[in-house]
């Protein structure tokens, strides 16, 4: 049985998505975990069970290796994490998730430095960021005053 995620393009946050894509919900928090196609701004939500990079090699059909071999290729897909505790949004984390960690340590090794790099460009996290706020915005939580987003520009 393949891997299925949801796509929630044009949709607003909801307890079901939540709990479908949360992998590490403790008491009172979930956090939602998705992935923007930036070329397409189409936006996932990430079952459960599988990690990031699993998710992507479903979604492409490629294989991890494929992927791996030229990984700034597949830049245009965007993590996006949001943190919902006791029913309020209160963060949203952009551009970071198993599948940058794996693709930057693949772009690191080719270029044989470690230094950190900036996998996304500032437009493609600037569209994962608008397509996540779509689906957010006026979702089924409210968002806590205090909310932070965060783009992460260099892994």
């Amino acid at each position: 049985m393949g891997i299925v995620g949801r796509n929630v393009t044009d949709k607003k946050l909801s307890a079901d998505d939540l709990e479908f894509t949360s992998k590490r919900a403790s008491a009172g928090e979930w956090v939602g975990r998705f992935i923007v196609d930036t070329n397409t701004k189409q936006m996932y939500a990430i079952p459960g069970q599988i990690d990031h990079p699993e998710f992507i090699v479903a979604l492409t059909g490629k294989t991890l290796l494929q992927l791996k071999t030229a990984p700034l290729t597949f830049a245009n897909f965007v993590a996006v994490s949001m943190a919902v505790v006791n029913g309020i949004v209160t963060r949203s984390v952009i551009g970071i998730s198993g599948f940058e960690m794996v693709m930057v340590s693949a772009v690191k090794k080719s270029v044989k430095s470690q230094n950190p790099i900036e996998y996304h460009s500032l437009r493609q996290l600037d569209t994962a960021r608008r397509v996540a706020q779509n689906y957010l915005f006026g979702g089924q939580f409210p968002i806590i005053r205090e909310y932070k987003e965060q783009l992460v520009r260099r892994i």
